[in-house]
């Protein structure tokens, strides 16, 4: 019997998502094979379409976001649009979306609607603070999600007011979790003999999950994690450091053994011989020296020098990575994390490679993101809809 050739072929997912977390998630599962179907507005479509840097109108996030999938246009407002819609759940294996609680169900298309029309339904709802509790019916973005959820607090200078990161991880954890429920939901429903369920993902509790061990360090100690820059103390020396040349290297050197031998390759043998400094807790006890002396190290020499000293003695390191870097990278080149694509008008361009790497059955890139209900007539028309009853839809407003 031969296999399918990717892990998620056959599998249908339906996706009422706008932005980053939904879209997110949809986009790992038809990297994977899943055939995605992107239901959106008529009326401009997803606003991802017009974030950030535009060619020809349309952004290049877009581009990536929506890549492999299929765009239809839907007016969930007209009953014909609901409809459609509802015949496409009736056959699909899994809804994401990430509408404020209480939206589908205005709409007549809450979970005990869907599940009574498609029993076999993975409904995957990523919201701000999830679909019960005093929250819910608030707005949340993944900046609100990460300030809850204890990722702000603790991440910036100690002197200094709480930074974000630099992209919309809230969001983007959000999706993995919504995938990894959803990956569950089917396993249940396909080896254990269950139905379908709700993956109810909230950004906060995303990013919560993910605060390793700040509830039992304040719940046994009363310890509030702060703000500490680019240390963490506890783990020492793991710290980013200035070359000579003005360029930033972050060293991990927390190891035992890799300390040692870091000690050495800078001819600090006394430092690797001195028994307090030989486990993690002695040397985090002395880290404010031993930054300086790193820190006295790296500001001598470029950073290439750096690096190829560290390599040398196997410590793990590395510059702090640009986008330019990164497309000259062999690390990068080798894994293929940077894909050859063309736009519409044919221009080639980059896009990011596929996360994870699958041994038997990897994922792909088939084509960009499309455009705005660019695959009307070809699902309408795989529900059964003929050319004439498309153009009525059309002309009544429901696509």
């Amino acid at each position: 019997m031969s296999l399918p050739s990717k892990p998620l072929a056959d599998l249908k997912v339906i996706e009422l998502g706008t932005l980053i977390a939904g879209p997110f998630a949809s986009r790992i599962c038809a990297e994977f094979g899943a055939e995605v179907i992107k239901v959106e507005s008529p009326d401009g479509g997803d606003p991802l379409r017009k974030w950030r840097k535009l060619y020809e109108g349309t952004s290049l996030w877009w581009f990536v976001q929506a890549r492999n999938k299929q765009s239809i246009t839907l007016n969930l407002k007209h009953e014909a649009g609901r409809e459609v819609l509802k015949k496409l759940l009736s056959e699909a294996d899994i809804l994401i979306e990430n509408f404020r609680p209480g939206v589908l169900e205005k709409l007549g298309l809450g979970w005990d609607v869907l599940h009574a029309l498609n029993p076999k339904l993975v409904m995957v709802r990523l919201s701000g603070f999830g679909q019960t509790g005093p929250m819910k019916d608030q707005p949340g973005f993944g900046a609100v999600g990460e300030s809850m959820g204890g990722l702000r607090y603790i991440t910036g200078f100690e002197d200094r007011p709480p930074v974000r990161t630099g992209i919309s991880i809230g969001d983007s954890i959000a999706a993995l979790w919504g995938v990894i429920g959803a990956l569950m939901a089917l396993r249940h429903r396909e080896v254990n003999g269950g139905s379908g369920q709700v993956v109810d993902v909230a950004l906060y509790e995303a990013i919560f999950a993910m605060m390793e061990s700040m509830v039992p360090e304040f719940d046994v100690f009363g310890f509030i994690r702060e703000r500490t820059g680019n240390i963490m103390p506890g783990i020492t020396p793991s710290s980013i450091h200035t070359s000579s040349d003005g360029k930033h290297i972050q060293i991990g050197a927390n190891g035992d053994a890799i300390f040692k031998r870091f000690m050495q390759a800078i001819g600090r043998q006394d430092l690797a011989d001195d028994v307090t400094l030989a486990s993690n807790d002695g040397r985090d006890a002395r880290r404010d020296e031993i930054y300086g002396v790193i820190d006295r190290w790296v500001g001598a020499l470029p950073l290439e020098q750096v690096l190829a000293t560290l390599n040398q003695a196997e410590v793990p390191a590395s510059r702090i990575f640009s986008a330019e870097d990164m497309f000259h990278d062999p690390q990068f080149l080798a894994r293929e994390m940077l894909l050859s694509a063309k736009l519409p008008d044919g221009k080639a361009f980059k896009m990011p490679g596929i996360v994870p790497k699958l041994s038997d059955t990897p994922g792909e890139v088939n084509w960009v993101g499309p455009e705005l209900g660019e695959h009307n007539e070809q699902v309408l028309s795989e529900l059964g809809y003929s050319s004439e009853q498309i153009a009525n839809l059309r002309s009544d407003g429901a696509i």
